[in-house]
């Protein structure tokens, strides 16, 4: 470059480069499913080069392998190592199970989560929502996942984006295990009980109609703090959460057959039926009554859900 293409530098300083380290890297992606079982469901089993990562939603599994059986409840993940015969069932309960299956460029760092049963984090359950998410376009018409709806693009990156929250999932698995997620600092640590508390007060009242101020109340704190600190971890609004924490206890009812679609309206304190509908298909994929067809059918299971 001659003098006169040489940019106009002021006061130019030299930095130091720290070179990016991969423990290990995803060289393939394969599939991600979001399935629903009936109580009595079971799949006969299958082996393939990939690993397997499973996440159970609501419900309750059974896991079986040549070496062992676990069951898995809901909140809990497992990771399955490549060529290892495995099969699931549905634990006599209506399940919603996710599934992603990659492969990576040093098994021997994934060994230390094979096996046993994994307690993902709010941030990393929230990694596995999003890979399920761009998974559905990405592995669309692949490996037995559904060809993409009218309309359904990849967004930018989408592969990428699959690739480094699937890494980040595993890093973070890794580090629960080994105890060294620790949080940096105590408001973080703050707001995480936060969260799980909120959580938990949520899942205790879904036979009610709650305000975000009804929350808020009962929790101790501001609409604007808690919106805020549930919105920042979760991704999510805090009333869209709660929705469809009611719309996944609306599956397990319609599932049991006892109630009518009314009476789980009523027993959900919807507005209406037409209301709980609404909200029942915008996060199913289907309407209730749909949903009450398909559960008829003996072993089944399918792909509604987005998150």
């Amino acid at each position: 470059m001659n003098e006169a293409n040489q940019p106009n530098l002021k006061n130019p300083v030299t930095l130091e480069a720290t070179l990016p380290q991969n423990v290990f890297t995803i060289t393939k992606l394969y599939s991600t499913f979001s399935y629903f079982y009936s109580p009595r469901y079971a799949f006969r089993g299958e082996s393939h080069e990939a690993w397997e990562f499973i996440y159970v939603q609501s419900g309750e599994v059974v896991i079986e392998t040549d070496e062992y059986t676990q069951v898995l409840s809901k909140g809990q993940a497992f990771m399955h190592k490549p060529w290892e015969f495995h099969r699931i069932k549905a634990n006599n309960t209506t399940c919603h199970t996710l599934f992603i299956s990659f492969s990576v460029n040093n098994d021997e760092e994934l060994l230390k989560i094979a096996g046993i049963p994994l307690q993902p984090n709010n941030t990393q359950k929230q990694y596995i929502y999003d890979i399920i998410n761009n998974g559905i376009v990405l592995f669309a018409g692949k490996n037995s996942v559904p060809p993409r709806k009218e309309g359904e693009n990849e967004e930018y990156a989408t592969n990428q984006t699959v690739k480094n929250l699937i890494e980040l999932l595993l890093i973070g698995c890794i580090r629960n295990l080994e105890n060294k997620a620790q949080k940096n600092s105590s408001s973080t640590q703050a707001e995480q009980a936060i969260v799980s508390y909120t959580i938990d007060f949520l899942n205790e009242n879904l036979t009610k109609k709650l305000s975000l101020k009804d929350i808020a109340n009962n929790l101790g704190y501001s609409v604007s703090h808690i919106s805020s600190i549930f919105k920042k971890s979760m991704n999510i609004s805090l009333i869209n959460y709660y929705i469809k924490l009611r719309i996944m206890r609306a599956h397990e009812l319609i599932a049991e057959g006892k109630m009518s679609m009314k009476e789980i309206s009523e027993y959900l304190d919807f507005d209406s039926v037409q209301y709980f509908s609404t909200q029942f298909k915008k996060i199913s994929g289907i309407t209730p009554t749909q949903y009450a067809a398909v559960i008829k059918m003996k072993n089944w299971h399918f792909d509604p859900f987005k998150y």
